[in-house]
């Protein structure tokens, strides 16, 4: 009887192990829960979004990862030569960095099973930013300091555009801006050219009146 009760107490006390265990791991998931959700703020930029690259160069500008992805632009000379240029950004995998006197833990992951419709084929990633506190402008300022610095990379470059379904998106790597000097054409074909488009330009405000009452399936801009 006294085995009987050694063996009946020893299951009891297994028994308020694993339930304070458990109790202890849903405790702690509540917390973390809570902590998500008054504490903390994030941020979720996707690799369809137009602001991707920006927060991945300025990931690499604020930030010393050690797990690198590498971005090869080829840029092509005016006398037909060509460049490689290696831009080295964050990649998949945890990161913390330094940003307005707070850490920013981020999380860049790849799905590899997916790619992104409508686009060049490349996987499907998403850049995941968290960070303590409240305050939601500091992300408002990190993407505009991230599109700042991405402009300043391309101001005096020739970006091109093509049409990806509904959208229009960067096609290629900018290029070096060619002056018109450098564009054979016959006289008077250059000034023409430009006065059309500065008077095209110059008439924005006629073209959207024009707009404004014409459907939307035939109004182009």
């Amino acid at each position: 009887m006294g085995e009987d009760n050694q063996f009946f107490t020893g299951g009891l006390g297994l028994a308020a192990i694993g339930f304070a265990a458990s109790m202890t791991g849903r405790m702690s998931t509540i917390a973390t829960t809570l902590a998500r959700r008054y504490l903390l703020i994030t941020l979720e930029v996707t690799s369809k979004d137009a602001a991707y690259p920006w927060v991945l160069s300025w990931l690499r500008a604020h930030g010393r990862p050690q797990l690198l992805s590498v971005e090869t632009n080829l840029h092509k000379g005016v006398d037909g030569s060509t460049k490689s240029l290696f831009d080295f950004v964050p990649g998949p995998g945890k990161h913390v960095v330094p940003y307005d006197g707070r850490l920013f833990f981020v999380d860049r992951t790849r799905e590899q099973q997916a790619v992104a419709l409508a686009s060049d084929g490349k996987p499907w990633e998403k850049v995941t930013l968290t960070a303590i506190g409240r305050d939601v402008t500091v992300f408002e300022r990190l993407l505009d300091e991230a599109q700042g610095m991405a402009l300043s990379t391309v101001e005096g470059m020739t970006i091109i555009y093509t049409s990806w379904g509904s959208e229009w998106r960067p096609f290629g790597h900018p290029r070096p801006r060619r002056t018109l000097k450098s564009v054979v054409l016959a006289d008077g074909v250059s000034d023409s050219i430009v006065s059309d488009l500065t008077e095209w330009r110059d008439s924005q405000e006629w073209y959207h009146e024009r707009c404004a009452q014409t459907p939307l399936a035939t109004c182009i801009l």
